[in-house]
């Protein structure tokens, strides 16, 4: 009897390999050796590079500079294959939040390092770069990350080469790629590996949609949404070859600069999810393993869980499911698929500071443990 764990990490408590780690400690012997196998998993946020790793052990590890959110230059692992001469990057270890003042990352966090990124990995022979988008901080439609590789901004007031973020969007004037004498040149493929599908703009864009989740009340984030929207129409009536894409919202937006670049969009659940090694201990599970800190409908959006869903029930594999907490309106989405458990740190769903998290962590993985030696 085999379980195979794909657990997605725990936003902001627990990354994936350290909840495998948890459980597999609290296994029984046999367990341990027989039954329980699992790789870290990752939708394009947190974790990314680790589960890449995880799948493609070949891939070597390094160090990279690169400007934060705030500007600041930081030492940031990255891997990379050296015969195919590809680099990969995961915007939750550099975009991320920055101190405690959550409004003032998401409006005035910049993208603008991972555009200087771009430009260095070209320049430097690479022939691919692939991105994990997710777990950021900052809303900036990836304007940031546009202002070194494509697009000249010109605010109002007359200032050129104007880098806007989400607080200043409105300002510009003119966006403009004539005059871009430097630039991504297009040497080298762009990969983004997407953490959700979500568009721009609209009900379930970056604004109005993870708005909140970044430290925005209701009225900024209708307004960033406005500036978001005539930001998008500056840049399609420019770049004539755009087309809007599931994902431009990733990111707080980076998804539609990659996408402007010419990148290809895909789930970054799908990429570690349909590897052969993934692939080949899917195959030979009865079980599986699916999890994340809060199972709603945003799970279902390219998710691990949602994805890892969709295969159990197609491959006909048996599931278990360990989460923080469900949120109602997904309970009755779960009849559909082959659940076998599902084990809850947080049925209740009391606000995370009002209780004992970690002490309630650990008596749902106890009761997650004696479920799987009892196999």
């Amino acid at each position: 009897m085999k379980v195979l764990s794909l657990l997605d990490s725990f936003k902001g408590t627990y990354l994936s390999s350290s909840l495998n780690e948890m459980i597999l400690s609290s296994l029984s012997e046999e367990s341990k050796s027989n039954k329980y196998v699992y790789f870290p998993s990752s939708d394009g946020g947190e974790g990314f590079l680790e589960s890449i790793k995880a799948v493609d052990p070949s891939l070597e590890e390094d160090t990279y500079f690169i400007d934060d959110i705030s500007g600041k230059s930081i030492a940031v692992p990255m891997l990379y294959d050296k015969d195919h001469k590809a680099a990969y990057l995961e915007t939750a270890t550099f975009l991320h939040q920055k101190g405690e003042n959550k409004e003032k990352n998401a409006l005035l966090g910049s993208s603008y390092g991972l555009g200087l990124a771009i430009l260095d990995l070209e320049i430097d022979g690479y022939k691919e770069l692939h991105i994990g988008l997710g777990g950021t901080a900052l809303i900036d439609g990836g304007a940031g990350l546009l202002s070194p590789t494509k697009i000249i901004f010109t605010a109002n007031d007359g200032q050129d080469y104007f880098i806007p973020t989400g607080s200043n969007l409105h300002e510009i004037l003119e966006a403009n790629k004539a005059n871009r004498i430097t630039g991504y040149q297009g040497k080298m493929r762009l990969f983004a590996h997407l953490d959700c599908l979500a568009p721009l703009t609209g009900p379930e864009g970056a604004a109005l949609l993870y708005g909140p989740q970044k430290g925005l009340n209701a009225a900024q984030c209708l307004t960033l949404d406005e500036h978001l929207r005539e930001y998008e129409r500056l840049i399609a009536s420019e770049v004539k070859d755009y087309v809007p894409s599931p994902g431009d919202g990733a990111a707080g937006g980076v998804g539609f600069a990659l996408n402007v670049l010419g990148a290809k969009m895909e789930l970054g659940s799908l990429y570690f999810l349909n590897s052969q090694i993934i692939q080949k201990n899917i195959d030979e599970a009865e079980y599986i393993l699916l999890g994340e800190g809060r199972l709603d409908k945003q799970s279902f959006q390219g998710k691990i869980v949602g994805e890892g869903l969709k295969i159990a029930k197609e491959k006909k594999k048996k599931v278990i499911l360990f989460v923080g907490s469900i949120s109602s309106e997904v309970r009755p989405l779960l009849n559909d698929y082959p659940i076998a458990k599902i084990v809850e740190i947080n049925p209740l769903d009391i606000a995370i500071e009002m209780f004992d998290f970690k002490k309630a962590t650990l008596s749902a993985i106890a009761k997650l443990s004696e479920f799987i030696n009892s196999l």
